[in-house]
């Protein structure tokens, strides 16, 4: 089969300047000519082409995380995020970053859901991925300023964490390779660690400094090639709760913050100030 030219787009999350923020590339791919109404683990992946054609293109873009969705039916249900909006478009999804698939991203699909909100004019956006089910985005009103929208974005609840016992050897391996990597890293300011088969959390006190806080993910060598997720209560008292989070890849090769508290607009911003869809990128369409 030849090789089909693709539209493809480069935006930074977390950011209103083009010098930074967290970029992520976004690639479209076709339509299944017949998509399933109800799709399995192996539906979804026939969906896409190969790992190694998907991997491909995410080395050549070598940006912290490149998103691949495909386009599915629209679907009336409203899961998750409340909407009073009509059909919501829905997309299978997949993330790669140049050392192989990611489960997650979170900067990836601000950027998808950003994009696809402009060009498609709909307010709600479903996708379905491989490792964690759903994943809705809304468009709403910014609780900050009102004048303006932002995107939403409901993960599914993350599973399968065991609590890592403080005085445990696995406790003492974290803690020491988390002070080895940081600036500003205070023991006594953690209240809970756990672990998952591709997690480690770690959660700090209310009044921990997360923001301030160096982390060089690179240097995270008991928790790689594990993703590794700092997340404090913000205001414990506030309703609705008010959660800081910051998440790091590990993986060798490929260490990067994906998703922080620093940030001024959670809206993405293409670097060329609006979507350059018009620049092709080739990868061939096969398995």
């Amino acid at each position: 089969m030849p090789p089909v030219k693709l539209p493809y787009t480069i935006l930074n999350a977390f950011t209103t300047t083009r010098e930074s923020g967290n970029p992520a590339a976004v690639v479209p791919l076709p339509s299944p000519a017949a998509p399933p109404s109800q799709l399995s683990t192996d539906d979804l992946l026939a969906l896409f082409p190969s790992d190694e054609r998907l991997l491909s293109v995410a080395k050549h873009f070598d940006l912290p995380m490149t998103a691949f969705p495909v386009p599915l039916s629209s679907s009336t249900s409203q899961p998750g995020l409340a909407s009073s909006t009509g059909p919501a478009p829905s997309y299978a999804l997949r993330w790669f970053h140049p050392d192989g698939e990611a489960p997650l991203c979170g900067h990836a699909t601000l950027a998808l859901s950003s994009y696809l909100f402009v060009l498609g004019g709909v307010k709600q956006l479903r996708y379905q991925t491989r490792y964690h089910g759903e994943v809705s985005a809304l468009l709403v009103s910014d609780p900050f300023d009102a004048g303006r929208e932002v995107v939403a974005l409901d993960f599914p609840e993350l599973r399968g964490f065991q609590t890592v016992p403080k005085g445990s050897q696995r406790y003492a391996e974290i803690m020491s390779s988390i002070e080895s990597a940081s600036g500003g890293w205070k023991e006594d300011e953690v209240v809970n660690v756990e672990e998952s088969e591709t997690y480690v959390l770690v959660e700090l006190e209310s009044g921990a400094d997360l923001k301030a806080m160096k982390i060089d993910p690179a240097r995270l060598d008991s928790i790689c090639p594990k993703q590794f997720l700092l997340t404090q209560l913000a205001d414990p008292a506030g309703s609705p709760a008010h959660i800081h989070s910051r998440v790091f890849g590990t993986a060798p090769g490929h260490s990067y913050e994906d998703t922080a508290i620093k940030i001024h607009d959670p809206r993405p911003r293409p670097r060329s100030g609006k979507p350059d869809t018009g620049i092709g990128l080739w990868i061939w369409l096969a398995g």
